[in-house]
């Protein structure tokens, strides 16, 4: 009974266009097996059949799937051409941002994420969740996974953030298999050079920390620039809320 389901998808792999390329990616593929693996049991047993053993089904369907990687690796391995956004599309969004919307504390926190992204290189879903994941309270960054502390020049701070959920984008789901990614991440981002101080993630964060009335013994711009410690910190009662949201 399984060699029909790995069948069916070496059939579909075959038949179904992608939306680029001739043929679908791994990952589309992928989706079409964990469809496989939910719709079977249910199927069988609403015509009380026995449903094979997902023991059984998962390694024939992975086989399958390995073999059309094999034979098909130049199609999942094309290069796909992208845009890529520099300091001129970042400062010239900004600037798109800043004029367009009127809500500032929606517009505070776009800003704060690309400029996040862009020192940092994640990806969206590592920063925030989306409406059904946010009841949830797990896995994205709160704020107790910042640091900020005064950087080497006044006016300039430094900050580290933990990525507690790393979002990737690894098609071969095998090779994602055979080598798991580490699950958190650090980064220390050091405060800019003066001409790209709006670009800075330290910043831009604190200043939503700022407004949102969060910072320890900080409440005005000058307080901030003058403080005397090192270290800046974030209330203790709202360390566990979602920074973006």
């Amino acid at each position: 009974m399984s060699l029909i389901f790995d069948r069916f998808l070496i059939l579909v792999f075959k038949n179904t266009p992608g939306r680029r390329f001739k043929f679908i990616t791994y990952s589309t593929l992928n989706s079409y097996r964990i469809a496989l693996l939910f719709w079977i049991p249910r199927k069988h047993l609403e015509q009380k059949i026995v449903p094979p053993a997902y023991e059984v089904l998962w390694p024939k369907m992975a086989e399958a799937m390995r073999s059309i990687h094999a034979r098909y690796a130049e199609e999942f391995d094309q290069h796909v051409e992208m845009v890529m956004i520099g300091l001129p599309e970042l400062m010239q969004l900004i600037d798109f941002e800043t004029i367009r919307n009127v809500c500032i504390e929606n517009s505070e926190q776009h800003v704060a994420a690309w400029c996040l992204a862009r020192f940092t290189a994640c990806r969206p879903g590592a920063l925030g969740p989306d409406a059904a994941k946010r009841a949830l309270g797990t896995g994205f960054i709160v704020w107790r996974d910042f640091e900020f502390r005064r950087g080497d020049e006044p006016g300039m701070f430094d900050m580290s953030v933990t990525f507690r959920y790393l979002k990737t984008n690894t098609l071969n789901q095998e090779k994602k298999l055979k080598y798991p990614r580490a699950t958190t991440v650090k980064c220390l981002l050091k405060a800019p050079v003066a001409a790209h101080i709006s670009l800075s993630p330290a910043l831009r964060f604190l200043t939503i920390a700022l407004r949102r009335g969060y910072l320890v013994d900080i409440t005005t711009v000058d307080e901030l620039l003058n403080y005397p410690l090192q270290y800046i910190k974030v209330n203790r009662p709202v360390l566990h809320l979602f920074t973006l949201y």
